[in-house]
């Protein structure tokens, strides 16, 4: 086993190393994402049907999210699991987590003390990732320029967030503007630093990485509808559960999986072979809006369904079951459906996949459909909802045959050509050295 190198008496593995091309996910970066379950499942099961409060809601869950391609970023550039990238991963799991916690008190309209906690807590974890890239960027050149430029949004942002938190105190006549105000500032800031920035954190790209990253944070997103289904009030009581909510499982897991077989089957490696084709800024601006900018919607669009899927179960587990299903659940049901999967559309055109006009025409009927069908019951709704998205799946997945060989085929070899480049490089460490 070779030894890490040593310099002046110091073990160069208590600096931050830099990430190989085909380097894998690390312990730590698998450990973060946990609090982002965690951060779903509290979204879904504390949103009350209060539109301030869902507003409110989608607001935090953007800035989580940046908290979440921020780390990515970093993993992205230095290993997750050397130097004190560990240490700073554990801080930022603790700060996040807390955030998420804060979730169903921090999103109100009225002044709450959970509002500062989540200012701090963000604010802890932006500074923790702007000392690690300081440190990564003060050996060029000129880093002052650059290290502006990613340190400049954090400070913003968290300037808008406390004054989020203690503005309406003082001016409470204006609660509601001023803090949905200065929040929606924040995440335009956020964000509009990733596109009008090009997205300073990132060097280079590990394609590898970068891909898996974004397909399990999907995964966990997906297992948010599973878990909103079993630990709903209604179906925990029900014991043995009755044949309409056996069929509403059942239902909601055939979704599921038409959902992640949408994502995995062909786009997720049609992404990852036009990232690794990509070079320079090219690639990271395709790094930024194929996944940075395009998962978001998937997200959102999961997380919608599953605040459906919650108000389905509800319906039907209940003892005097309701007439429909009611507008807004087929609202979310099939609202949230449609933006994921008009989101894989629109990641398939940014990475350059072929889109057939029948991909494209198949959306819209999703939402012409939630007039139509809110005033069918809970369950019959659900069963056209899943009939749709299997029906989608297997048509996609039966003519994309073709260009499922040739994807995959093209990903063995990428694979085969790292695995051969990695067993160069271990052959050359275990070479005896001269004297």
């Amino acid at each position: 086993m070779s030894r890490p190198a040593v310099r002046n008496g110091r073990s160069t593995t208590r600096k931050l190393s830099p990430v190989a091309p085909g380097a894998k996910v690390t312990w730590p970066e698998l450990f973060y994402d946990l609090v982002f379950a965690y951060a779903f499942v509290n979204v879904t099961l504390t949103t009350t049907s209060d539109l301030d409060d869902r507003v409110g809601t989608l607001l935090l869950v953007l800035l989580l999210w940046h908290l979440w391609i921020s780390f990515v970023s970093l993993g992205n550039i230095v290993r997750g699991d050397e130097g004190p990238m560990p240490f700073a991963t554990l801080i930022s799991v603790g700060a996040t987590f807390l955030a998420a916690l804060d979730i169903p008190n921090a999103n109100g309209p009225r002044p709450h003390r959970a509002d500062f906690l989540f200012a701090a807590c963000y604010t802890v974890v932006r500074a923790a990732q702007a000392l690690l890239l300081w440190d990564r960027v003060r050996r060029e050149p000129h880093p002052r320029p650059r290290a502006l430029v990613v340190v400049g949004p954090t400070i913003v942002n968290s300037a808008l967030l406390f004054a989020a938190a203690g503005l309406p105190r003082i001016l409470p006549s204006h609660i509601f503007l001023i803090h949905w105000t200065l929040l929606g500032l924040a995440v335009v800031v956020a964000y509009g630093a990733l596109i009008f920035l090009s997205f300073p954190e990132l060097e280079r790209i590990s394609v590898r990485h970068w891909a898996d990253r974004f397909g399990q944070i999907i995964l966990i997103a997906l297992g948010e509808p599973i878990i909103a289904l079993g630990r709903a009030h209604h179906l925990a009581q029900s014991l043995p559960p009755s044949a309409p909510l056996i069929g509403t499982g059942a239902l909601s897991v055939a979704i599921v999986a038409a959902m992640a077989v949408a994502y995995f089957d062909t786009r997720m490696i049609g992404g990852e072979h036009a990232l690794r084709r990509a070079k320079g800024g090219k690639q990271v601006a395709l790094a930024r809006d194929a996944y940075i900018l395009l998962h978001l919607p998937m997200i959102i669009g999961i997380l919608l369904f599953s605040l459906g899927l919650r108000n389905v179960v509800a319906a039907v587990a209940a003892p005097a079951p309701a007439g429909s299903a009611g507008l807004q659940t087929t609202l979310l049901l099939y609202g949230g459906d449609f933006v994921y999967l008009a989101a894989l559309v629109g990641f398939q055109l940014r990475t350059g996949q072929p889109v057939t006009k029948y991909e494209i025409a198949i959306r819209p009927p999703l939402l012409l459909a939630i007039p139509l069908v809110a005033g069918l019951p809970a369950i019959v709704t659900l069963t056209l909802l899943t009939t749709y998205t299997v029906a989608n799946t297997v048509v996609r997945y039966v003519r994309g045959r073709p260009l499922r060989s040739q994807l995959r085929a093209a990903a063995r070899a990428a694979h085969r050509a790292m695995e051969a480049a990695e067993a160069y490089e271990h052959g050359r460490e275990d070479e005896p050295r001269p004297g």
